[in-house]
């Protein structure tokens, strides 16, 4: 308004004062790395795991095939929160499971309906789940395709 002092606010960006080191009294050290065969086979072998295709079998499962499982957990006869799922991919020999449960696939083709035990590991992360009865049915079987 007239008559009045001009107020405003302004912002500005400040580059702050940067002094470079003498690069001349720097010293790197070369790190080799050695390569050997057997290396270059195992990370060959890593790749071509990581690109894994599943193509249907009509054989029974064995390790490294993956089945797709449904599946209900329970405790005492009555199913427990967070123990039912459906489609969940499991490849045998993966460890990607509580201990026994890939093991009781072993052997089991598609559309095979059962039910088994395990105990769940000590250090598991819900200690009320000690022990538990799965009803499993595999709708899927498959057998690697690795190229």
């Amino acid at each position: 308004a007239q008559g009045k002092p001009l107020e405003y606010v302004a912002t500005f960006e400040v580059y702050p004062d940067v002094k470079l080191a003498d690069c001349a009294k720097l010293q790197i050290e070369r790190v080799k790395a050695e390569v050997k065969d057997g290396d270059v086979a195992e990370m060959i072998e890593t790749l071509r795991k990581q690109r894994v295709t599943y193509v249907p079998a009509s054989r029974a499962s064995r390790k490294d095939d993956q089945l797709v499982v449904n599946f209900t957990g329970y405790v005492n006869g009555v199913a427990f929160e967070g123990g039912k799922a459906d489609a969940v991919p499991v490849v045998l020999g993966s460890g990607s499971m509580i201990p026994g449960f890939e093991e009781h696939l072993t052997g089991k083709s598609a559309g095979d309906e059962f039910a088994f035990e395990v105990t769940f590991p000590d250090d598991y992360r819900v200690d009320s789940l000690n022990q538990f009865l799965a009803w499993i049915s595999t709708p899927d079987t498959a057998r690697p395709c690795i190229f």
